[in-house]
């Protein structure tokens, strides 16, 4: 439901940006350069020992 709540309040923006910039540059560029993007992302994702193991990141100290 979160990432439901994220997505649609995010496409709005995307558009805003995207909708412009379609405009004066290609859109098969402007796919080209946000799919590269999405696997940038994807592959600093990897790197990331946490989200590889599905382990929760514990926070470094308590509040007490």
């Amino acid at each position: 439901m979160t990432v439901m709540m994220i997505s649609t309040s995010v496409m709005p923006l995307g558009m805003l940006v995207l909708g412009p910039m379609a405009d004066r540059v290609r859109i098969v560029w402007i796919l080209v350069a946000t799919g590269g993007l999405i696997v940038i992302g994807g592959l600093l994702m990897l790197l990331d020992r946490t989200i590889r193991r599905g382990e929760p990141r514990v926070a470094e100290a308590t509040a007490s």
